[in-house]
């Protein structure tokens, strides 16, 4: 009872962490505790450390590698630090490493493909989204938007806009973001005809615009002569 108050105690001091400096001396006061092995105090402190922007990469590692049986929450943690760093191909190492790991508590959830998949458009690594792609289907992720949405935006930004154009047409559900995610696609390789068609689509399915929307569109506008939409 009193190392779960303990416990509790540590998890808040996390949640209002705001430094690095201030989670090491948090981290500190886990092992006076003895709470090192706490799942849901090591997964926070990795996930501090590799989400962070005054978080460490390096420490996340470390403090990943001391975990017995990482949950998803951990993993999905330092494949997204790696996928938003300069280090992206470290992010798809830690997501093989999930596949193929023997734990039957930790597999790749909505987030972990998601986080893959930015890690791919980064790099511009065609066949790992093809394999990802496998994978999602395999695991029965092939119906989730946020899922759907990241691999239509990977395809498109890999060049494979048709790929991309068939996902999003056949995503059982379509929010905005996903609506963005094409329009962007469209729009950064010079397709402005089929970028202004999203648009004039979301306008016949009555889909509001937010400002990614009008960002992705601006240059089509001006590549097509139609700045006079009223976007």
């Amino acid at each position: 009872m009193l190392d779960c108050a303990k416990a509790n105690a540590i998890l808040k001091l996390l949640q209002g962490c705001n430094s690095f400096t201030r989670l090491r001396k948090i981290q500190a006061q886990v092992i006076v505790s003895g709470l090192e092995c706490d799942p849901s105090i090591s997964t926070q402190l990795i996930n501090f450390c590799g989400v962070s922007v005054s978080g460490s990469l390096a420490h996340a590692q470390l403090l990943f590698d001391k975990m017995l049986d990482p949950p998803t929450q951990a993993w999905n943690s330092i494949v997204r630090g790696f996928a938003q760093s300069p280090s992206p191909l470290l992010a798809l190492s830690y997501y093989n490493r999930l596949l193929f790991s023997s734990s039957l508590s930790a597999r790749p959830d909505t987030f972990t493909f998601t986080f893959a998949l930015k890690a791919v458009e980064r790099l511009k690594a065609l066949p790992k989204c093809r394999e990802i792609h496998g994978c999602i289907i395999t695991t029965g992720y092939e119906s989730d938007t946020v899922v759907c949405t990241g691999l239509a935006r990977c395809y498109g930004r890999n060049g494979c806009l048709e790929d991309a154009r068939f996902l999003f047409d056949y995503m059982p559900e379509r929010d905005l973001v996903a609506w963005n995610a094409m329009i962007s696609c469209y729009s950064q390789v010079g397709h402005h005809e089929e970028a202004m068609g999203m648009y004039e689509k979301m306008r016949n399915e009555n889909v509001g615009l937010d400002g990614f929307s009008i960002v992705g569109l601006l240059s089509s506008c001006a590549h097509v002569g139609a700045l006079g939409l009223g976007v």
